[in-house]
């Protein structure tokens, strides 16, 4: 960091990006090496953003090249929270956002050592938008053979289709927590209301 070269807004492999055109969607990841892996096995489109959590100045950034953006972060905790903060800055600027789930411990570079190219591609086409990746890390943190793991799922799931503003889009999430709970589409759009107020009251 120095004031001629600013990690916050560059990343890592744009060059290689700026050399590419008409690029269907580009892969945001979080080390040197898994731009080098990635892109060694044929995978173009990848950048890191530079040791840092994605910032503001770098989503505006991916932008110009792309309306659809993959997260690949590593699949530990403070990789998935990270993941969350990313596709939030991002869907802040308009771009459609998913999110790749790797394996607890992997990283993109070990995944195309691993498996090649085909395995990381399977990966990208199993990614999830925004609202799916948080059930799918609440749907991790509780005992769903339980009524209160259940519950306290159902509760944390529906607070974070609060900004999914689809209706459509959110009663497709909302039918599939209801069957994973056994709770009423109703009372899991009432939760998602709720923590919608709660936010909306926040900003003032």
């Amino acid at each position: 960091e120095t004031l001629v070269f600013s990690k916050r807004s560059n990343l890592y492999g744009l060059n290689l990006v700026k050399k590419t055109r008409d690029l269907p969607y580009l892969v945001v990841v979080e080390g040197y090496m898994d731009v080098i892996g990635l892109n060694a096995q044929g995978i173009t489109g990848v950048v890191a953003s530079l040791g840092t959590a994605l910032t503001k100045e770098q989503a505006r950034k991916l932008k110009r090249y792309a309306q659809t953006v993959y997260i690949s972060y590593d699949g530990d905790t403070a990789g998935q929270m990270a993941t969350v903060r990313g596709m939030e800055m991002l869907r802040a600027q308009g771009i459609e956002v998913r999110v790749v789930s790797l394996p607890e411990g992997c990283d993109p570079d070990e995944i195309v050592r691993d498996g090649g190219s085909a395995a990381f591609a399977k990966l990208l086409s199993e990614a999830h938008p925004l609202p799916a990746y948080k059930m799918h890390l609440a749907a991790k943190r509780y005992d769903l053979s339980t009524p209160e793991g259940r519950t306290k799922y159902a509760m944390e799931a529906a607070d974070a289709l609060a900004d999914v503003e689809s209706r459509i889009e959110r009663e497709s999430y909302l039918t599939r927590l209801a069957a994973e709970t056994g709770f009423s589409i109703g009372a899991l759009e009432g939760q998602a209301k709720a923590a919608e107020v709660r936010e909306a009251q926040k900003m003032y």
